[in-house]
């Protein structure tokens, strides 16, 4: 998170107690992801949906409960399929059936995203 956000784990932005995994989950519940990514990162729509992407797995690697977390072989799924959307339709033709398809089909954490 600190990577995709330029943020410190604790930010007196993020308010009193209020840690970095805590003001995400509060950006996430607004509706505000994009507003929290780093822009000295990139401000390109592919550079922003990687990020958005790569935050969406940082954000279940910190659920509260251990259990609920994805075990690090998952983690390595996710991140295997979190491919930029470009990429695909370039190898296709730009033919726009990747576009369709959900980018963590095959992911064992599948409903959690």
């Amino acid at each position: 998170m600190e990577l995709l956000t330029g943020r410190r784990p604790l930010d007196p932005e993020f308010g009193e107690s209020v840690d970095i995994v805590e003001w995400m989950c509060r950006k996430m519940r607004d509706k505000l992801l994009e507003e929290a990514l780093d822009p000295t990162v990139g401000n390109t729509k592919h550079v922003q949906e990687e990020m958005l992407l790569v935050l969406r797995i940082a954000i279940l690697c910190t659920a509260k409960l251990p259990k609920d977390r994805p075990s690090m072989r998952d983690v390595l799924t996710m991140l295997g399929e979190a491919k930029p959307r470009r990429k695909s339709s370039s190898n296709n033709g730009g033919n726009s059936t990747n576009k369709d398809r959900p980018v963590f089909s095959t992911s064992p954490v599948n409903g959690l995203l």
